[in-house]
């Protein structure tokens, strides 16, 4: 890699980074007021349920590198892409929450909960996600990171505001807080549009009428078994908690859970800036995977001896007390989580060089982690042990094909 390339590597990891922190302060602030305002089976189910849409968006990541990859070989098609996507994605919205509606009743039992008001709001949550993602996969293409990081700092800063605002002047119900989400991801997708039509159209390209949407359809569907399966091994513990376990206990492991994430969402910006500079294969690309991966497993050691250190006070901070148990699960989670940052990086190497069938063993090792997990899971501890093995595992694998690569 060049010396100006690997600059521009630092200097965006950098920006991202800074902007995940920023980020990370919103977040957390967002979880202490809710973590405190909400009662304890209120708070379990708004995590069960952001867990679970979490693990629908994720693997629009694969929509989201696409978008980016067809944005950088043709920026001047950028209008034209938003233009076209955009009336695809909301028939799709639409789809998304008329199954939403019909599944209400099964879904709701599912969460153990009666509240129909879930129903709209994950609807339009969802239909939200399918624009952010096509906006930030063309912001991406472009290497607009000054905007993606004002996206990112919209998202979490505001939903805070939002939030306090809400549970203060209406009822503490989940069903709020999902409110004040939803009005920051409207927020982020302004932003992204202004990002977007900030651009000057390039003067000597002829857009198409419309985007080859079935062709970056295609390659995200390629990409769509990997994500789907990162994204159970990332979200779907807070889920199977909430399902399985009394709302009590739902809401406590939730406490646990959402601050040991902490360890993950850290080095996770790091892939997002190689991502656009290794779609090329070569060494350049394997040298700056190689960097990226160095950060990434440098980030990850220190924060988790860190966060074993420091977990009693933080939960302390941010909920205002905490068990040992909740102690011991937010360690333990911290763990189970730290193997995904690595696999991360990997993921989008692969992905960026159009490589998916390798990846794809990831869908295996989560659904092997669910299935597992269903059969046995007399206790939390033994979800988490679970969890881990899979994260471990999904680790492993990606490297061992990076080698013989």
């Amino acid at each position: 890699m060049t010396a100006q390339g690997s600059d521009r590597l630092e200097r965006h990891a950098l920006l991202m980074l800074a902007a995940a922190l920023s980020g990370h302060v919103g977040n957390y602030a967002f979880h202490t007021l809710t973590g405190r305002m909400l009662p304890l089976g209120d708070y379990g189910l708004m995590i069960a349920v952001l867990g679970a849409l979490q693990i629908l968006q994720l693997p629009l990541t694969a929509l989201n590198m696409s978008v980016a990859q067809y944005t950088a070989a043709h920026p001047g098609h950028t209008r034209a892409l938003l233009y076209s996507g955009s009336r695809r994605l909301l028939g799709l919205s639409l789809l998304c929450a008329l199954s939403l509606w019909i599944g209400a009743a099964p879904l709701l039992a599912f969460f153990s909960s009666n509240r129909r008001s879930l129903i709209p709001a994950a609807a339009t949550l969802i239909g939200l996600s399918l624009f952010v993602t096509l906006t930030g996969g063309i912001l991406q293409g472009h290497q607009k990171f000054r905007w993606l990081a004002a996206r990112s700092l919209s998202l979490f800063l505001l939903r805070a505001l939002f939030v306090l605002a809400l549970l203060t002047w209406f009822h503490p119900r989940a069903e709020f807080a999902l409110l004040a989400h939803l009005l920051a991801m409207f927020t982020t997708l302004a932003i992204s549009l202004a990002g977007i039509l900030w651009f000057p159209p390039c003067k000597h390209v002829t857009p198409p009428a419309r985007a080859p949407l079935g062709a970056i359809g295609l390659q995200s569907l390629k990409s769509l078994p990997a994500l789907t399966g990162f994204a159970m091994l990332m979200s779907a513990d807070v889920v199977l908690v909430r399902r399985w376990f009394p709302p009590e206990t739902s809401g406590q492991f939730a406490q646990a859970a959402v601050l040991a994430r902490m360890v993950l969402w850290l080095p996770l910006p790091i892939a997002s800036a190689m991502f656009p500079k290794v779609i090329h294969p070569g060494p350049n690309a394997r040298r700056t995977l190689r960097k990226a991966s160095l950060y990434t497993l440098a980030l990850l050691a220190l924060t988790l001896l860190g966060f074993r250190i420091t977990a009693p006070f933080f939960l302390n901070l941010l909920y205002g007390s905490a068990t040992p148990e909740q102690i011991h699960w937010a360690r333990q989670m911290a763990f189970a989580m730290a193997p995904l940052g690595f696999t991360h990086v990997l993921l989008q190497f692969d992905l960026a060089q159009k490589r998916f069938a390798g990846s794809a063993a990831l869908l295996i090792i989560a659904l092997a982690y669910l299935l597992v997990a269903s059969r046995y899971h007399p206790d939390v501890q033994s979800l988490i042990t679970v969890l881990t093995l899979a994260t471990v595992a999904s680790a492993l694998l990606l490297f061992a094909q990076r080698r013989r690569a």
